[in-house]
């Protein structure tokens, strides 16, 4: 749902000349990615398996290329966003405790 509705939101900025619009588009972008590392990190992540962790991993990889799909067809040049939620995608793959720390540590 939160694609649709910032679909719609974003088509109708799309009105703004183009400096006001890409800064506005940069804003959005980033306080999108930011809210969904902010649920990521207060959700408390409990995967028991090896299966749940994956799917967990896979779905937020998967958000992640709808959103950078979303915002490209809008035109975003934040690209710097692009890596944020798959990192986080690939920290939650690991399974070594030691890889977990050093990915994060990085």
């Amino acid at each position: 749902k939160i694609f649709e509705i910032t679909e719609e939101h974003l088509t109708e900025l799309k009105k703004l000349k183009p400096p006001q619009y890409q800064d506005l588009l940069k804003e959005i972008h980033k306080q999108l990615i930011t809210e969904y590392i902010l649920r990521i990190m207060k959700r408390r992540l409990n995967c028991k398996t090896e299966n749940q962790q994956k799917q967990v991993a896979d779905q937020i990889q998967c958000e992640a290329d709808q959103l950078w799909a979303l915002f490209c067809c809008f035109g975003s040049e934040a690209t710097y966003l692009r890596s944020a939620l798959p990192e986080i995608a690939e920290i939650i793959r690991l399974k070594d405790v030691d890889a977990i720390i050093i990915e994060v540590a990085e």
